[in-house]
Protein backbone atom coordinates (compact mmCIF):
# COMPACT_ATOMS: atom_id res chain seq x y z
CA UNK A 1 0.00 0.00 0.00
CA UNK A 2 2.91 2.72 0.87
CA UNK A 3 4.43 2.30 -2.89
CA UNK A 4 0.85 3.14 -4.03
CA UNK A 5 1.05 6.14 -1.93
CA UNK A 6 4.35 6.90 -2.99
CA UNK A 7 3.24 6.40 -6.48
CA UNK A 8 0.12 9.32 -5.83
CA UNK A 9 2.67 11.55 -4.22
CA UNK A 10 5.45 11.50 -6.70
CA UNK A 11 2.95 12.04 -9.61
CA UNK A 12 1.47 15.05 -7.46
CA UNK A 13 5.24 16.63 -7.00
CA UNK A 14 5.57 15.96 -11.09
CA UNK A 15 2.78 18.28 -11.79
CA UNK A 16 3.92 20.95 -9.53
CA UNK A 17 7.82 20.65 -11.48
CA UNK A 18 5.99 20.30 -14.92
CA UNK A 19 4.42 24.14 -13.54
CA UNK A 20 7.08 25.21 -12.48
CA UNK A 21 9.41 24.64 -15.36
CA UNK A 22 7.01 25.57 -18.55
CA UNK A 23 5.88 28.43 -15.84
CA UNK A 24 1.72 27.42 -16.45
CA UNK A 25 0.25 29.87 -14.16
CA UNK A 26 -3.69 28.59 -14.15
CA UNK A 27 -5.04 27.86 -10.93
CA UNK A 28 -8.78 26.43 -12.12
CA UNK A 29 -6.13 24.13 -15.06
CA UNK A 30 -4.04 23.24 -11.72
CA UNK A 31 -7.05 22.20 -9.62
CA UNK A 32 -8.30 19.89 -12.16
CA UNK A 33 -4.60 18.17 -12.56
CA UNK A 34 -3.94 17.83 -8.77
CA UNK A 35 -7.13 16.82 -7.79
CA UNK A 36 -7.61 13.84 -10.61
CA UNK A 37 -4.13 12.85 -12.03
CA UNK A 38 -2.10 11.47 -9.40
CA UNK A 39 -5.17 9.11 -7.88
CA UNK A 40 -6.03 8.38 -11.79
CA UNK A 41 -2.48 6.52 -11.95
CA UNK A 42 -2.79 5.75 -8.28
CA UNK A 43 -5.83 3.26 -9.48
CA UNK A 44 -4.01 2.13 -11.89
CA UNK A 45 -1.30 0.64 -10.24
CA UNK A 46 -3.73 -0.91 -7.48
CA UNK A 47 -5.27 -2.52 -10.42
CA UNK A 48 -2.65 -3.83 -12.31
CA UNK A 49 -0.53 -4.62 -9.50
CA UNK A 50 -2.86 -5.45 -6.13
CA UNK A 51 -4.92 -8.07 -7.75
CA UNK A 52 -6.76 -9.80 -5.50
CA UNK A 53 -6.88 -7.50 -1.80
CA UNK A 54 -10.02 -6.72 -0.91
CA UNK A 55 -11.74 -3.44 -1.35
CA UNK A 56 -11.14 -1.94 2.08
CA UNK A 57 -7.39 -1.86 0.89
CA UNK A 58 -8.34 0.18 -2.38
CA UNK A 59 -10.04 2.39 -0.47
CA UNK A 60 -7.41 3.31 2.34
CA UNK A 61 -4.83 3.28 -0.55
CA UNK A 62 -6.40 5.87 -2.27
CA UNK A 63 -8.64 7.85 0.57
CA UNK A 64 -5.13 8.52 2.83
CA UNK A 65 -3.44 10.27 0.57
CA UNK A 66 -6.23 12.69 -0.46
CA UNK A 67 -7.09 13.48 2.61
CA UNK A 68 -3.44 13.22 3.76
CA UNK A 69 -2.71 15.47 1.01
CA UNK A 70 -5.58 17.97 1.39
CA UNK A 71 -5.02 18.07 5.51
CA UNK A 72 -1.18 19.28 4.63
CA UNK A 73 -1.88 21.97 2.20
CA UNK A 74 -4.54 23.48 4.52
CA UNK A 75 -2.32 23.63 7.48
CA UNK A 76 0.65 24.65 5.16
CA UNK A 77 -1.39 27.94 4.17
CA UNK A 78 -2.40 28.64 7.51
CA UNK A 79 0.74 28.46 8.41
CA UNK A 80 2.49 30.51 5.69
CA UNK A 81 -0.24 33.32 6.11
CA UNK A 82 -0.30 33.27 9.89
CA UNK A 83 -3.86 32.59 10.63
CA UNK A 84 -5.21 30.15 13.17
CA UNK A 85 -6.02 27.08 11.44
CA UNK A 86 -9.56 26.67 13.13
CA UNK A 87 -10.32 29.72 11.30
CA UNK A 88 -11.52 27.42 8.18
CA UNK A 89 -12.74 29.86 5.56
CA UNK A 90 -10.75 32.41 6.97
CA UNK A 91 -7.69 30.36 5.90
CA UNK A 92 -9.43 29.34 2.44
CA UNK A 93 -9.88 32.65 1.22
CA UNK A 94 -6.78 33.89 1.70
CA UNK A 95 -4.88 30.81 0.10
CA UNK A 96 -7.19 31.08 -3.11
CA UNK A 97 -5.94 34.74 -3.29
CA UNK A 98 -2.64 34.49 -3.83
CA UNK A 99 -1.02 37.18 -1.34
CA UNK A 100 2.35 37.20 -0.33
CA UNK A 101 3.43 34.94 2.50
CA UNK A 102 3.72 35.86 5.94
CA UNK A 103 5.88 33.56 7.41
CA UNK A 104 8.86 31.71 6.65
CA UNK A 105 8.77 32.98 2.51
CA UNK A 106 8.16 36.76 2.38
CA UNK A 107 10.00 37.11 -0.52
CA UNK A 108 7.40 37.26 -3.61
CA UNK A 109 8.81 34.79 -6.15
CA UNK A 110 8.38 32.23 -3.58
CA UNK A 111 4.43 32.31 -4.41
CA UNK A 112 5.61 31.20 -7.73
CA UNK A 113 7.80 28.29 -6.33
CA UNK A 114 5.28 27.16 -3.57
CA UNK A 115 2.03 27.74 -5.06
CA UNK A 116 -0.88 26.76 -3.15
CA UNK A 117 -3.16 28.78 -4.92
CA UNK A 118 -4.69 26.18 -6.61
CA UNK A 119 -5.95 25.26 -2.98
CA UNK A 120 -9.70 25.69 -2.95
CA UNK A 121 -13.46 24.56 -2.51
CA UNK A 122 -13.61 23.66 -6.19
CA UNK A 123 -10.76 21.49 -5.58
CA UNK A 124 -11.65 19.64 -2.53
CA UNK A 125 -14.87 18.85 -4.31
CA UNK A 126 -13.22 18.10 -7.55
CA UNK A 127 -10.75 15.67 -5.60
CA UNK A 128 -13.67 14.11 -3.97
CA UNK A 129 -15.53 13.30 -7.29
CA UNK A 130 -12.30 12.11 -8.71
CA UNK A 131 -11.89 9.75 -5.32
CA UNK A 132 -15.48 8.14 -5.87
CA UNK A 133 -15.24 6.83 -9.27
CA UNK A 134 -11.37 5.20 -8.62
CA UNK A 135 -13.01 3.52 -5.49
CA UNK A 136 -15.65 2.21 -7.17
CA UNK A 137 -13.80 0.82 -10.38
CA UNK A 138 -11.52 -1.42 -7.51
CA UNK A 139 -14.17 -2.37 -5.53
CA UNK A 140 -15.05 -4.04 -8.75
CA UNK A 141 -12.05 -5.33 -9.21
CA UNK A 142 -12.24 -6.51 -5.51
CA UNK A 143 -15.37 -8.36 -6.12
CA UNK A 144 -14.43 -9.96 -9.33
CA UNK A 145 -11.47 -11.47 -7.45
CA UNK A 146 -13.54 -12.24 -4.23
CA UNK A 147 -11.84 -9.98 -2.27
CA UNK A 148 -14.26 -7.48 -1.20
CA UNK A 149 -15.50 -6.99 2.63
CA UNK A 150 -19.23 -6.25 3.14
CA UNK A 151 -19.91 -3.86 5.91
Amino acid sequence: MCLGWLIILSIYLLIHVIYILFGFTSKQISCILLAVIPYLVGTFYYRSSCQGKNGVFYSFGILIPSVAEKVLVYLLGAFLYDINPSEISNVMKVISKHKTYVKLFANPSALYYLNISFFNWLYVLVSLAGYSPCTNDLSLQARKFGGFIHA
